[in-house]
């Protein structure tokens, strides 16, 4: 299946395919919708023939066709470079070969649950992580590698005028300090094997261990796209509120309607991508997926004291009280070494709210971040807290760490600023 849409087929991939293959291609136009690549796929993974997919811009070789057909391996790739900074993808979906046992062990309802996203009444998998929900399941669902094929193909993609992420525009060289540099270098992975895996999910797509450079630079480059426009420039609207952008790009959390995530954006750059998050208060878990995309390669934990909230795949799941004597504790125990954010989205009653400071301030890590949510609810009017003032009360109480900053030291660690801003108290620790 050659899979293209009419701006973006190159010529060079029908003369080779025509030239090289003993019969032409089915040739699928999949510019409907995000989804239409992801539907094509699946009409043609029945488990009865092998399923070889050819990309639009990747041109093959003589022995391509040839090794596929002659090789038992049952997930087999030709690789290919990427981006403009070369990267060498050997887990794609521009020269494939999926067996048809694979097929019968793999089933397409897999991938569409680890991946599927709903907008303009369709459901389905968003082309640009097609490939990366079907690796990572074959993965570490079904313990499978890719057989990586040689020699590799010719990939065709024009990248003029992308940006290449984490390099000096002026000196050209890497910058280590560039949070988009993560494709430059190892990722660590801060998580105990012992207690549970990483949160490597953006949006909605688990990238589980960015265990190679390939990954790390789809993971830099997809990034960049939300943040960053075609020039390298930070956008003056975030990604997720432009609505021209695909839909897979914006989160649901109502942080974004209520102007939160300009600040969390800020955090989140500060920290890096192997941040250590844990909020009170779960819900959907639709702020959970935004950690998990804002950390890709870090810890996202919930707590919720309701058994029926939502907790996306590969966040720690924490049942319990916000004002429970004994959940510092079992924070310790799933990040011993504490937290870079902890925000507070539970019951916004003021007395709650900082019992609840009082105990996980503790684990908020030198530079990190406590975040206290809507605490605007505190001047009464809002319609589920009429003339309830408690919350008032205790953002006020922040103050008075400030004043007597000894306060914060009796609670391990001195207050070093509050930030209030609508709706957010952010509470920055001491270095």
């Amino acid at each position: 299946m050659l899979g293209y849409t009419p701006d973006g087929l190159h010529p060079d991939t029908v003369r080779a395919l025509a030239q090289y293959s003993e019969a032409p291609p089915e040739m699928v136009d999949v510019s409907g919708d995000d989804f239409a690549y992801w539907r094509a796929v699946r009409q043609r993974w029945t488990g009865e023939d092998d399923l070889v997919l050819i990309e639009q811009d990747n041109v093959i070789h003589e022995s391509v066709i040839p090794q596929f057909m002659t090789c038992s391996g049952e997930w087999c790739v030709f690789p290919y470079l990427i981006f403009n900074s070369k990267q060498r993808l050997t887990q794609g979906l521009g020269c494939t070969k999926f067996s048809a046992s694979l097929q019968r062990r793999a089933k397409a309802e897999g991938f569409e649950a680890d991946g599927s996203l709903y907008t303009d009444g369709k459901t389905g998998i968003p082309w640009n992580f097609l490939d990366l929900i079907i690796a990572e399941r074959l993965r570490l669902g079904h313990g499978l590698q890719p057989h990586v094929h040689e020699p590799d193909i010719e990939h065709r993609h024009d990248y003029s005028g992308v940006p290449v992420i984490g390099r000096d525009e002026d000196e050209g060289r890497r910058r280590a300090d560039d949070p988009f540099a993560v494709y430059h270098r190892e990722i660590p992975v801060v998580f105990s094997p012992q207690v549970l895996k990483p949160a490597t999910m953006v949006y909605g797509v688990s990238l589980t261990d960015v265990a190679s450079l390939e990954d790390a630079a789809r993971l830099a480059n997809s990034l960049a796209a939300r943040y960053m426009d075609e020039k390298g420039k930070p956008l003056s609207e975030p990604a997720q509120l432009d609505t021209s952008r695909p839909p897979a790009m914006r989160f649901k959390t109502d942080k974004v309607q209520q102007g939160y995530l300009p600040s969390y954006l800020k955090i989140a750059s500060e920290i890096g991508l192997n941040g250590r998050v844990c909020e009170i208060g779960v819900w959907q878990g639709e702020s959970l997926q935004m950690w998990q995309a804002l950390f890709p390669g870090g810890l996202v934990c919930g707590v919720d004291r309701d058994v029926s909230a939502r907790w996306p795949h590969e966040t720690a799941q924490v049942i319990a009280s916000q004002d429970d004597e004994n959940l510092p504790a079992r924070l310790r125990e799933i990040s011993p070494d504490g937290w870079d954010v902890i925000v507070d989205d539970a019951s916004h009653a003021g007395v709650l709210t900082r019992r609840t400071w009082e105990l996980l301030w503790p684990l908020v890590v030198p530079g990190g971040v406590y975040v206290v949510e809507d605490w605007f609810v505190g001047f009464g009017k809002h319609h589920l807290f009429p003339d309830d003032h408690t919350m008032l009360d205790t953002a006020r109480s922040f103050l008075d760490l400030l004043d007597r900053p000894g306060n914060g030291k009796l609670l391990s660690g001195q207050l070093e600023s509050a930030e209030y801003r609508y709706g957010m108290i952010i509470l920055r620790k001491a270095r």
